[in-house]
């Protein structure tokens, strides 16, 4: 059985940039801890400003990210993920998440995700940076992460590496100017 999900889940999970190079093993461990969810037409997967805890991988059917104000940003299908930065920060939802169609959903909530990064602390140092990245690309700020459990290190580490690069790139703009 435990082959079936790994074989089943092994592509979506490497759709994930923040996966796509990482150790196999690291890779099957975070395979074997996904969830399988389903949802209907209009059930609500997410919902905008509620701590996310969790990121999803689409194996198949639609689903509509909807802005605060009720407008459709983008639709996402089978393969497509969502989810990962609050995964990764613990930062509030920024957008809601409703299922358009019949959607299988496979989820990885924030506890197995970090039970299985203590065995692999070079792939947290990994995650680290693409989370200041995303943050950074987001505009994301302080205000939008709330620390949780010793988590306090990984977002203020993830703030700091934002901030550098954002002054990194200030300097570089007055460079040119």
């Amino acid at each position: 059985m435990l082959q079936i999900i790994n074989y089943n889940c092994r592509a979506l999970v490497a759709s994930v940039p923040i996966f796509a190079n990482a150790d196999q093993n690291f890779v099957s461990e975070v395979i074997v801890k996904l969830k399988q969810e389903v949802f209907q037409p209009g059930d609500l997967i997410i919902k905008e400003g509620t701590y996310g805890t969790k990121m999803y991988f689409i194996q198949e059917g639609v689903v509509n990210i909807i802005t605060k104000d009720g407008i459709l940003a983008t639709r996402l299908s089978d393969g497509c993920y969502f989810g990962e930065i609050c995964l990764l920060t613990n930062a509030r939802r920024v957008a809601s998440v409703e299922a358009e169609t019949y959607c299988t959903l496979y989820s990885l909530d924030q506890k197995n995700f970090y039970d299985v990064l203590e065995n692999y602390p070079e792939m947290r140092v990994t995650l680290e940076k693409v989370a200041a990245e995303r943050l950074q690309s987001l505009g994301r700020r302080a205000s939008i992460i709330q620390a949780s459990n010793n988590k306090s290190d990984w977002s203020d580490y993830a703030l700091k590496m934002a901030d550098e690069q954002q002054s990194l790139e200030q300097k570089s703009i007055l460079k040119l100017s």
